[in-house]
């Protein structure tokens, strides 16, 4: 038995209260397949990437679950039935490192909110930082400088001129 995730996208075009049977579908679907300790979250709606199926927004569902390895296939071949799911994901994952990741989160996002003077404090979040929870990487700028135009001219016909008299 390990633990998976489940992130699904329905179309943007349903009606916010035709998500929750849906949602519920897919639970019924886990949990006939033989999933365990189900938790549902929903993350609302938001712009696609790109359009999927021509539809630009979507309701995205994120399902967390116990299944046995062998059982994976069986419930992604009852996902792909759906109409309503234009795309779904499986992943396998790890809860004490999730936890981990939420508390560095919060930890950065507190930092951010308690910035200090006149020195800006930006957060970034790498996928480097949350597999290691002990480096937390924060980038301190300062207030941006005024910019000098006629400077910046020279600087361009400097770059243009190398450039054509290379060529």
């Amino acid at each position: 038995m390990k633990h998976y995730e489940l992130f699904c996208i329905l179309p943007g075009t349903l009606a916010e209260t035709e998500i929750a049977p849906i949602s519920q579908e897919i639970n019924s679907l886990i949990q006939g397949g033989g999933g365990q300790d189900l938790m549902t979250e929903d993350l609302g709606k938001s712009r696609l990437a790109y359009p999927v199926k021509q539809i630009r927004y979507g309701y995205f569902l994120l399902f967390f679950f116990i299944l046995s390895e062998e059982k994976v296939t069986a419930l992604t071949e009852k996902l792909r039935l759906l109409p309503t799911v234009i795309r779904f994901v499986f992943r396998a994952y790890s809860p004490e490192r999730r936890q981990a990741k939420e508390a560095i989160i919060s930890r950065m996002k507190q930092r951010a909110e308690s910035g200090a003077g006149n020195v800006q404090e930006k957060v970034v979040v790498t996928e480097k930082t949350l597999l290691a929870p002990e480096i937390e990487v924060v980038e301190k700028t300062a207030e941006p400088k005024p910019v000098d135009m006629e400077e910046i001219d020279k600087k361009l016909k400097e770059i243009l001129d190398a450039t054509l008299n290379i060529v």
